[in-house]
């Protein structure tokens, strides 16, 4: 939650609808404006109340204003950065209104839908001069009214319209390897993540955990489930990986052994170790007889 952005906004001449959208999204920014992904369509539905067509017009008005930057192409995945400071009061909030097309109204100033209203009558006195028709042109079922079709496409035209082939169902597994391609990851290992997954959606509390885990470990979302996938993990947490990458790069020991264990005695004689060879030539130990003066008179 950002209470600068809050602030900041609080007094802007906005539209109550858009407004209420633009307080939603600026307590989930950080100081700096920016929601990350944590601003998903669904949460932005639960907390304002508005329908997804109502999110999409306020968002495109919030863009053109510039009060509101989106990134990210999924509607679902965006992620905004608020800056109040580019706000332009010019861009007015037009909301779209529900409203019939012009083919769907009738056009005929006497009609009413009133049970026992009287008959429609002649707001002229000029005759109307019909055009002649022959015989066989001439609808002969009565009470019957043939109007032109006001889709010439689909009842008039010589050509009828050919039959569109249905477009490809998605599947869940591909939906959410299309999301992880849009995240940054590659195909290869976003696919192979999804088989670890065994095909299970992609929700947006999944995406955020994942992001969240993520930033813990110091990686992006395309390192984490490249590790994940090559694991064959279903999932990643930051504590896994680091234990991980802890296992494969142990610390070097730096602790240097003397090249000699008795160079402390040698240092005595000015020598760094003990000489080459020494050892080769065996010492005599045996003690010596004390020296006899023999033939010496006493005194």
């Amino acid at each position: 939650m950002s209470n600068k952005i809050v602030n900041e906004i609080r007094k802007l001449p906005i539209d109550s609808t858009p407004k209420m959208l633009l307080w939603v999204i600026s307590d989930i920014a950080d100081d700096d404006g920016n929601t990350t992904w944590y601003a998903p369509r669904s949460r932005l539905m639960e907390e304002t109340g508005y329908s997804n067509k109502t999110i999409a017009v306020c968002i495109a008005y919030l863009k053109e204003c510039g009060i509101v930057q989106v990134i990210g192409g999924n509607g679902r995945q965006n992620q905004y950065i608020v800056k109040p400071e580019n706000f332009n009061s010019d861009v007015k909030y037009q909301p779209k209104k529900d409203s019939k097309p012009v083919s769907e109204v009738h056009q005929c100033t006497s009609f009413t839908s009133e049970l026992g209203s009287p008959p429609p009558v002649n707001l002229t006195d000029k005759p109307v001069n019909l055009a002649q028709k022959p015989v066989s042109e001439v609808h002969t079922i009565p009470h019957i009214h043939q109007y032109p079709s006001v889709y010439p496409s689909l009842g008039d035209s010589e050509n009828p319209p050919v039959d569109k082939p249905k477009a490809k169902r998605v599947t869940k597994k591909q939906a959410g390897i299309n999301q992880l391609v849009e995240l940054g990851c590659e195909e290869k290992y976003a696919h192979d993540w999804m088989v670890a997954r065994k095909g299970a959606q992609l929700t947006d509390s999944i995406i955020e955990n994942l992001s969240e885990q993520a930033r813990k470990a110091n990686i992006t979302i395309a390192q984490a489930v490249e590790w994940s996938a090559k694991k064959g993990y279903q999932g990643f947490k930051a504590d896994w990986y680091l234990k991980d990458q802890a296992r494969d790069n142990p610390p070097l020991n730096t602790q240097v052994l003397p090249n000699s264990l008795n160079a402390n005695y040698w240092a005595n004689f000015n020598q760094p170790q003990e000489p080459d060879g020494w050892f080769e030539d065996p010492i005599d130990v045996t003690p010596k007889k004390t020296l006899r003066i023999e033939g010496v008179g006493h005194a």
